[in-house]
């Protein structure tokens, strides 16, 4: 949440902070008191923190954050956890991962599986608001990368579908102040 509020105003040197504090959190935590849930929390804690190095072109160190951050995710899922949180963080990271890896074939299929990952809880009835955020940064990121690789009749369905995603968030208009 404090990502989504200070970057637009550039204040992500606080969410940065914030971040590294909860990694050094984690890093200091003794073994008897990890469990699968502390593991997300500092994989979540990796993804915002390569989010905000990447904002500020520190690209090679956002790279070791996410290689740290997805692989976690992703064992965590298939041991079981089916938390929003871990579906979030997981597409998130790919989501990110694109980022550095502009113009190859790897970001076009990481792009589609952040989709598939949060695709099932963004259309479920009563979805959070933040799977379907999280669900249409991933359209028009895929999107993108489709436009990119010259896709442009599949990105015709994407981005549209990203639009509709975020105008169901709160029935959102062109133009509503919020």
């Amino acid at each position: 949440d404090f990502y989504r509020e200070l970057e637009p105003v550039g204040r992500l040197e606080i969410v940065g902070e914030l971040a590294k504090r909860a990694l050094d959190y984690y890093q200091r935590l003794p073994a008897e008191l990890r469990s699968p849930e502390t593991r997300r929390n500092q994989a979540l804690a990796l993804t915002r923190y390569a989010a905000v190095l990447l904002n500020q072109a520190r690209n090679d160190e956002a790279r070791q954050m996410l290689d740290q951050a997805v692989p976690t995710l992703e064992a965590l899922r298939k041991e079981g956890d089916a938390s929003e949180a871990a579906a979030i963080g997981l597409a998130s990271g790919l989501v990110l991962q694109t980022r550095l890896r502009i113009g190859s074939p790897e970001a076009l299929a990481m792009a589609e599986r952040a989709v598939e990952i949060l695709k099932p809880g963004a259309q479920a009835p009563n979805a959070s608001v933040e799977v379907r955020r999280a669900y249409a940064v991933a359209l028009t990121r895929l999107g993108l990368i489709q436009t990119r690789n010259s896709r442009n009749e599949a990105a015709l369905v994407t981005l549209p579908a990203a639009l509709e995603v975020l105008r169901g968030i709160d029935n959102l208009q062109a133009d509503n102040d919020a």
